[in-house]
């Protein structure tokens, strides 16, 4: 009896740092997945920084080519454009009349064999303000 007992006590011991090697073996594991997705959240946050800088330069650069004196001097020296009269400002009431005594608009399309593209007409920068 007491050779069985001592048998049952060594296989006991056996399953026992048995499973304490394999639950070492996925704790090790689960530490190298961490690290690795601790490494991968540092590289999207480096990301969203950039990214954030980024978008930060082109608000600041919206802001610069939208200024109301920039787009004033554009419209006025290259589009020939100019601040609205009285003149032009019309009511409701005249427009709905002056779209019913005007011809609707008809598209006509290009010529067979005409390019769609617009030629670019680059504008140098020391026009601009």
């Amino acid at each position: 009896m007491m050779l069985l007992a001592k048998f049952a006590s060594i296989r006991t011991t056996i399953a026992l740092i048995v499973l304490t090697a394999i639950m070492g073996v996925g704790l090790y594991a689960i530490g190298i997945a961490i690290d690795g997705r601790k490494a991968r959240l540092a590289q999207v946050k480096v990301e969203i920084n950039r990214t954030q800088d980024q978008l930060d330069i082109l608000e600041a650069d919206w802001a610069y080519l939208s200024r109301p004196d920039r787009i004033l001097y554009l419209g006025t020296s290259l589009l020939g454009l100019a601040p609205l009269t009285p003149q032009q400002i019309i009511t409701s009431d005249e427009l709905h009349q002056l779209w019913q005594t005007t011809s609707p608009v008809v598209f006509h399309p290009p010529p067979q064999g005409a390019s769609d593209r617009v030629p670019f007409q680059t504008i140098p920068t020391e026009a601009l303000p």
